[in-house]
C-alpha cells in the first residue's frame, strides 16, 4: 500500500486511522483494493472524532486524549434495579460502565467525570 497509516484500527466494519497523507488519495487506493469493497471516511471537526464508544481528542502539542462518548440520542437508561432480573445481572452494568471508563478514558479528570455520571445515572 502506497500511502500507509500510521495507525489502523479495526472492529468489524469500523477502522480507525492516522495518516500523514492526503485522505482522499488514502480513500481511493483504499477503495481500489476490492470491487465490492467501499471505504468512506470521517474526518476530526474541532480537533475531536467519535470512534465506537470513543471520543478521541487531538490536543494541541498533537498528542490524543480519549474519553467515553455516548451519542446525542443517549437516554441514560440501562437495566431498572426493580425489574425481574438476577441481582448478578443488575451488578454487571455498573462493572461494565466502570471498566469501559477505567479503559476509555486517557486522563484522570475525565475518568472522575465518567464515574461520577455512572454514579448519577445509576442511582436514578
Amino acid at each position: 500500500m502506497l500511502h500507509a497509516p500510521r495507525i489502523w484500527l479495526r472492529k468489524v466494519d469500523d477502522t480507525f486511522a492516522i495518516s500523514e497523507h492526503d485522505v482522499e488519495d488514502t480513500l481511493k487506493e483504499l477503495n481500489e483494493l476490492h470491487k465490492d469493497i467501499k471505504f468512506t471516511a470521517e474526518q476530526q471537526a474541532n480537533n475531536q472524532l467519535a470512534f465506537l464508544d470513543c471520543l478521541i481528542q487531538t490536543k494541541t502539542d498533537k498528542t490524543l486524549k480519549t474519553s467515553v462518548y455516548r451519542k446525542s440520542t443517549h437516554t441514560g437508561q440501562y437495566i431498572n434495579y426493580h425489574s425481574n432480573q438476577p441481582l448478578h445481572v443488575k451488578l454487571s452494568t455498573i462493572t461494565t460502565l466502570t471498566k469501559r471508563a477505567k479503559l476509555l478514558c486517557s486522563e484522570q479528570l475525565d475518568l472522575d467525570k465518567e464515574l461520577t455520571y455512572i454514579r448519577k445515572t445509576i442511582k436514578k
